[in-house]
């Protein structure tokens, strides 16, 4: 049976990968001077948690609404009874679509066609449910955001 020191790297290759690891150039964040900066680097734009549909009878209570048919996806959208001040979003991606890598990179498109141009379009005050259709994988971005703002520029 072999010892666990077998395994070990010889100690000329340690010391010359750690060597390398301290010679090279480190990105430090501190060293941006404006907080500018640093929003540049995060993204301008970011949706808070409190905008986003997370419980099931908050679904549920969108599915009343009207609903935006498309060929990729389908969007209903409610006012919200206690009035709020900003829209709030959900997706919705069945099994249909795809096993789960492929759903969630659904909704991670989804998510940033939303936060990048479509929140803009959104009205104050409103849910909204996307709901994915298997049609949705293969679209390019650009599509998938011009479809999407297409939809929301439709309501009433």
């Amino acid at each position: 049976m072999a010892s666990a020191r077998g395994w070990q790297r010889p100690a000329a290759a340690r010391s010359s990968q750690h060597a390398a690891v301290a010679a090279a150039p480190s990105f430090r964040l501190d060293a941006l001077s404006t907080s500018r900066d640093v929003n540049l680097l995060a993204g301008d734009i970011q949706i808070k948690k409190t905008g986003r549909l997370k419980k099931r009878p908050e679904f549920l209570a969108v599915r009343n609404g009207k609903k935006l048919r498309g060929p990729h996806f389908l969007i209903e959208q409610n006012k919200r009874i206690d009035g709020g001040t900003e829209a709030r979003f959900g997706l919705t991606v069945s099994k249909k679509c795809g096993n789960s890598p492929i759903r969630n990179r659904i909704k991670r498109r989804l998510r940033e066609a939303i936060r990048l141009h479509a929140a803009i379009d959104m009205t104050p005050g409103t849910d909204y449910v996307v709901v994915a259709r298997p049609e949705l994988v293969g679209l390019p971005f650009h599509r998938l955001v011009s479809e999407l703002k297409q939809r929301l520029k439709s309501r009433p």
